[in-house]
């Protein structure tokens, strides 16, 4: 009788042993896989969005890629809904637009003078409350963010917007939950701190002219051809808002940069003339850089008289003119003629510019150089930097084979446990017969 009960007591101890044993590696499996770290959004996604600024019509609604593929918009509509449900259109019916990889679009109010789309009509605004959706031409919903006491959103809205702050996507992830994938960030407020330094509006930041393009061929219009040039060299993107550009003589002009133009790390961004409203001299003109506290960041050199269709470039420095225009890419020095160089003046010690690719012509082809990739203000383009695609390549690899490793792991439990429980059947059985 001792005997039996002993056996009894093993026989149960082992089983419930067992099934906890199941329990566990299935949890362990399951819940594993559900904790694994959060990927970006396989989609275009709404990664920031602004309402106002000092003026109403200072809004903006931005959408990125966060795929490794370009998606063409021709078609797709922005609307907004209101807090009661009543939705109406931004923009109608995209043109035909390509968003690059891992880059974006902004569509702004028809007034303000952000760079990309523009909504349909200038009676579009958005208000502190609203939801705002992007359809795709199958007027299926591709992503929405819900913001204040509104009806529509994912799983819980985001915090109301007020004025000259903006509702920002946290490492454009979407987990379908807008309070936790957006944060509302003020003007001159950096957003919390990710795994990398994020966007930065420090006064300190290192941007410097690269290049100007002063006198376009006659069959471009002045006012809309020029464009001025600026260089990152920090390992950050940097919020230019509040920051200036100002020319120096003739009819001078002062171009405030609005919140939330960002200049990628190792990156350019280009500003044209039909949005700064600077015209630079072709007998002569200088073009000032200068940061939120009206402190002269960069001073580019009187360039003289101009070479129609040249620009005139920077290099580390030394300003030349140059037949290779580089709008958006590094600098390439490509002269014909005896020149005359000019030295930059600048705030910072250690200033870095674009490097040259090459300082001998070719009779065919002058190569361009890829140290980094920027911009235009009013394109789908961002910066990329040489070779960090590569690195995000492996980071993704090595995140993925992790995660198949964990669960390649958990399934190994599983399977052992299941392996034990099929060793000890016979074991098990003849307990409970007895």
């Amino acid at each position: 009788m001792k005997i039996k009960n002993w056996k009894l007591i093993i026989k149960l101890c082992y089983s419930s042993y067992m099934r906890k044993v199941l329990f566990f590696s299935f949890f362990m499996l399951f819940g594993g896989i559900s904790a694994l770290p959060a990927q970006a959004a396989s989609h275009l996604v709404i990664s920031e969005i602004r309402v106002a600024g000092d003026l109403f019509y200072d809004e903006y609604v931005k959408i990125y890629n966060p795929t490794d593929s370009d998606i063409n918009i021709e078609g797709y509509k922005l609307t907004k809904k209101t807090a009661s449900g009543n939705e109406y259109n931004l923009l109608t019916s995209f043109p035909a637009s390509i968003v690059k990889s891992k880059e974006s679009i902004i569509i702004s109010h028809q007034q303000a003078t952000y760079e990309g789309l523009k909504y349909s009509t200038k009676s579009y605004s958005l208000a502190s409350d609203n939801t705002v959706l992007i359809y795709d031409k199958s007027k299926a919903v591709v992503d929405k963010v819900g913001f204040g006491p509104v009806t529509d959103y994912e799983k819980n809205p985001a915090a109301a917007l007020g004025k000259n702050q903006k509702l920002i996507r946290k490492d454009n992830i979407d987990t379908d939950d807008n309070a936790a994938d957006f944060e509302v960030i003020s003007d001159g407020e950096d957003p919390a701190p990710v795994e990398n330094p994020g966007n930065s509006s420090s006064q300190s930041a290192n941007i410097v002219i690269s290049e100007l393009y002063p006198d376009p061929p006659t069959e471009i219009s002045e006012s809309k051809g020029e464009w001025i040039e600026l260089f990152n060299s920090e390992s950050f993107d940097v919020d230019l808002g509040g920051w200036a550009l100002e020319d120096v003589r003739g009819s001078v002009h002062k171009f405030i940069i609005q919140g939330g133009t960002i200049i990628p790390k190792s990156g350019f961004l280009a500003f044209e003339s039909a949005v700064t409203k600077i015209s630079l001299n072709n007998d002569g003109d200088e073009v000032l850089l200068i940061d939120k506290n009206g402190s002269i960041i960069y001073s580019a050199p009187d360039f003289g008289k101009t070479k129609t269709g040249l620009s005139f470039a920077n290099f580390d420095n030394i300003w030349s003119w140059t037949q290779t225009v580089t709008k958006g890419g590094a600098n390439i020095k490509d002269i014909i003629e005896e020149e005359a160089s000019f030295s930059a003046s600048t705030s910072k010690a250690k200033t870095t510019t674009k490097k040259a690719a090459t300082t001998k012509k070719s009779t065919s082809s002058t190569s361009k150089a890829t140290t980094g990739k920027a911009k235009t203000v009013g394109t789908v383009e961002d910066p990329e930097v040489l070779g960090m695609g590569d690195i995000a390549s492996e980071e993704k690899d090595l995140n993925n084979n992790g995660n198949l490793g964990i669960m390649f792991g958990l399934g190994g439990a599983v399977i052992a446990s299941l392996y034990l429980a099929y060793k000890n059947k016979d074991s098990l059985s003849e307990n409970f017969k007895n």
